[in-house]
């Protein structure tokens, strides 16, 4: 059975410092002491590494999430941020429990050239940030960013330094690898070395590259965009009945699409339609479908940007493409619309309740807005939809 004294070696290895934590306990009391120098094994004191390794090239990207109370609500936000990561970065992050109250999900980031530790530092905080970012509604809502309970930014400051696998001299657990499949019991288990410890070798490694930042954290409290929003639906407004008033979050989407938004995972083949729908009803552009999905869906695949990414331009592609050839085949009525029978079926209930029966008009002139703002028809087709609406 692999011993935490070999695990937490292989964990400290090349670190650019290394500081350790005794427990005393004397007359005058209990109290922690730091040294340099006097070295405790790990099962009866704590180890610090410097998240900067010696070569000055390489640090750890720490996902610090810290919490008033560890709990299993904070063990599944976690997995979630995990889970972000395979699909983002397509590396498995060491996964660690911090041994009190957190966990921790760590990559070795290796950077071109020897940086100054203030601008590394800023690397790794907007990594962490995109990283969060493009994670799921309900991982956003369960761990906050810069915030308890959530990622602590201080990590991503000069000389920080992080507990490796070893006790916890205040709880009295122990910091040690857990597995994304492990419930909430099992890791108390291995917190409390009642089960075999996973094996460690290295930390899982990408090189940095500028691209992968999305977003930049600027320390301001971050408020969600949204691309639906009541002044942008403010067109719509002005042309359907005073009662069917947007959701300022769907607009006017269907309950069934609504549904399909909402889910963590759905096959491929349901994930088209939505598109179409915003491609459309909206007039949204790829990376704009992309953007409100990130902020609303709970789509867990999301988080591979590149695939989703080409799979919204190639849907959207498609659609722009048969739509252009109906229009231009003077072959348009709402039932060629490119969504499947039943998708399409919803859509003109939902709006013919809230339209007083006038669902058709209006998605034959929504439809037609798409054709001249989106897809810059000509005027010939303009024509065609005043035939259309006036049927």
């Amino acid at each position: 059975m692999v011993e935490i004294s070999l695990l937490n070696k292989r964990f400290c290895r090349s670190a650019n410092n290394l500081r350790y934590i005794h427990k005393i306990v004397d007359e005058e009391g209990t109290r922690m002491v730091f040294s340099n120098d006097s070295v405790p094994s790990p099962e009866t004191g704590s180890w610090l590494r410097s998240i900067k390794f010696k070569n000055g090239k390489s640090y750890l990207l720490v996902l610090d999430i810290d919490s008033n109370e560890f709990n299993r609500r904070i063990l599944e936000g976690s997995k979630g941020l995990y889970r972000t990561i395979v699909n983002y970065l397509h590396k498995k992050p060491l996964f660690k429990v911090s041994g009190s109250k957190g966990v921790q999900i760590i990559l070795k980031v290796n950077f071109d050239e020897v940086l100054d530790e203030h601008l590394a530092n800023r690397h790794l905080c907007n990594l962490a940030y995109t990283l969060w970012r493009i994670s799921t509604p309900n991982v956003r809502a369960t761990i906050h960013f810069d915030e308890v309970p959530g990622i602590d930014c201080a990590m991503f400051t000069k000389g920080r330094m992080l507990r490796s696998f070893c006790r916890h001299l205040v709880t009295g657990n122990f910091s040690v690898p857990i597995d994304i499949e492990d419930s909430f019991e099992d890791v108390q288990r291995r917190m409390n070395l009642e089960v075999p410890l996973m094996d460690f070798m290295k930390f899982p490694e990408i090189d940095f590259d500028e691209s992968l930042v999305i977003y930049e954290y600027t320390g301001i409290a971050e408020r969600q965009k949204m691309f639906i929003t009541e002044s942008d639906m403010k067109k719509l407004e002005n042309t359907t009945a005073k009662g069917f008033q947007p959701d300022k979050i769907y607009g006017r989407m269907p309950m069934v699409l609504r549904k399909l938004v909402r889910s963590s995972k759905i096959p491929r083949d349901l994930k088209w339609p939505l598109i179409v729908y915003l491609r459309i009803f909206e007039r949204m552009k790829p990376p704009e479908i992309l953007e409100w999905l990130l902020n609303h869906s709970g789509w867990e695949d999301l988080s591979d940007l590149k695939i989703s990414l080409y799979q919204i331009q190639w849907t959207c592609e498609w659609c722009d493409k048969t739509c252009r050839k109906m229009v231009k085949n003077d072959r348009y009525m709402v039932r060629s619309i490119p969504l499947p029978e039943r998708f399409l079926d919803e859509l003109i209930d939902y709006w013919d309740k809230r339209l007083n029966g006038r669902a058709f008009k209006v998605i034959t002139k929504k439809f037609f807005e798409y054709n001249r703002e989106v897809l810059a028809t000509r005027p010939e087709d303009e024509k065609n939809e005043e035939s259309q609406i006036a049927q």
